[in-house]
């Protein structure tokens, strides 16, 4: 049992470098240069000021050299400084993860005790020709892709000329002022 667990934990490491690997590459292969994504390039900017600023931030470095320093700065948690409000973007993260677990966990806490209430709600009507619709339903709507299903909720709920029941954007009133459940939620 010790020699498997052993085993196991050896096949984390080539698990993991494959996996950051494949993530890395595709971040170096995303379409776009830094240079030009920040307007760098173009009249009045020489080369040279462009090759300065790609050697400071180690874009030119040997691939294998950038791989090291993205898996060490992961793993440390040193996401850098961000190129457009020239912040540390830890700091960033930080700032908005209050905010970010209070939905998520609402979400969670909504999602658990809408779903247990309906399938209560349907177990007791087992039989009834309703029930087998709403069933038929509810499997469809879990086959559509999440981000489309958000799409739309955001576009009858929020958007368009429909309900408008939530605001498109923002959380509203701030988690340190008074506000109550419902003003958060809606």
């Amino acid at each position: 049992m010790i020699r498997w667990g052993f085993r196991r934990l050896l096949l984390l490491i080539p698990t993991f470098v494959v996996i950051t690997g494949i993530a890395f590459t595709l971040l170096k292969l995303a379409p776009g240069e830094t240079t030009g994504v920040l307007g760098l390039t173009g009249d009045g900017i020489s080369p040279q000021s462009i090759a300065q600023w790609e050697s400071l931030r180690g874009i030119d470095d040997p691939i294998w050299v950038q791989y090291g320093r993205w898996i060490h700065r992961t793993l440390t948690f040193d996401f850098g400084t961000s190129l457009v409000s020239e912040r540390p973007i830890r700091t960033m993260v930080l700032e908005a993860l209050p905010k970010t677990l209070w939905i998520t966990s609402s979400a969670l806490v909504l999602a658990y005790v809408f779903g247990i209430l309906g399938a209560l709600v349907l177990m007791r009507n087992r039989g009834r020709p309703w029930v087998e619709w709403v069933e038929r339903l509810l499997f469809s709507a879990y086959a559509l892709p999440n981000y489309w299903v958000a799409l739309v909720l955001v576009v009858l709920f929020a958007g368009g000329d429909f309900l408008q029941l939530f605001p498109l954007r923002g959380l509203g009133p701030s988690l340190n002022e008074s506000a109550s459940l419902i003003e958060f939620v809606l």
